[in-house]
């Protein structure tokens, strides 16, 4: 029987499994982006850096990825640094491991919750 996900806490005072869901500006496109307090890395889409043409660059220590599918054998090896606004007010850039996502365009680890 597969595993039920919520959105919604089990316990209100758990903070690890809310999801805060928003939209971001990033260039001129406007994209859907998640704040995960579970995570421990912040993630961009690959086909969000080809559509913007966003810069990549090495990553420093490439590493495998097994936690979004483990039938899957990837490996980060592209970073992004994104800049990004949310309503037009407040400004921010961070580096991202650039991955194949199709939940979102962005994923924030939990420093910005």
């Amino acid at each position: 029987m597969p595993k039920e996900t919520s959105l919604r806490p089990s316990n209100p005072t758990d903070k690890r499994e809310e999801l805060f869901i928003f939209r971001v500006q990033v260039k001129n496109e406007v994209i859907d982006a998640i704040i995960d307090p579970g995570s421990q890395k912040n993630l961009i889409s690959e086909n969000l850096v080809r559509r913007l043409g966003l810069l990549t660059t090495p990553h420093p220590h490439p590493y495998p990825l097994g936690w979004i599918d483990s039938n899957i054998k990837m490996k980060i090896d592209r970073q992004c640094k994104v800049k990004f606004a949310v309503t037009g007010v407040y400004i921010d850039e961070m580096l991202c491991e650039v991955v194949p996502l199709n939940i979102c365009n962005l994923i924030f680890d939990s420093p910005y919750l």
